[in-house]
């Protein structure tokens, strides 16, 4: 078994608006099989979208563990988004 911790990218600013907080998540004791593959994605965080009033800023990407064989996560932390 593994133990996990993952973060959410966070989301990216624009105009009055700032970016919201990826999420975070632990996983303890996940149980993985002998010499199987996983993968790791790393979320990207959100763009600027500007200074303009109009710009709000994009959101941030997921971060997870994945099972390669059948790609089911096994651990997920979800992006953040702007405050608007």
């Amino acid at each position: 078994s593994v133990n996990f911790k993952a973060w959410g990218a966070g989301g990216g600013a624009g105009g009055a608006v700032k970016g919201g907080g990826g999420g975070y998540i632990e996983g303890i004791g996940i149980t993985v099989v002998p010499a199987a593959t996983h993968t790791v994605i790393v979320g990207g965080g959100g763009v600027y979208e500007g200074a303009a009033a109009s710009k709000k800023g994009g959101g941030g990407g997921r971060t997870t563990f994945r099972n390669s064989a059948d790609n089911a996560d096994l651990v997920t932390a979800g992006g953040g988004y702007n405050c608007r």
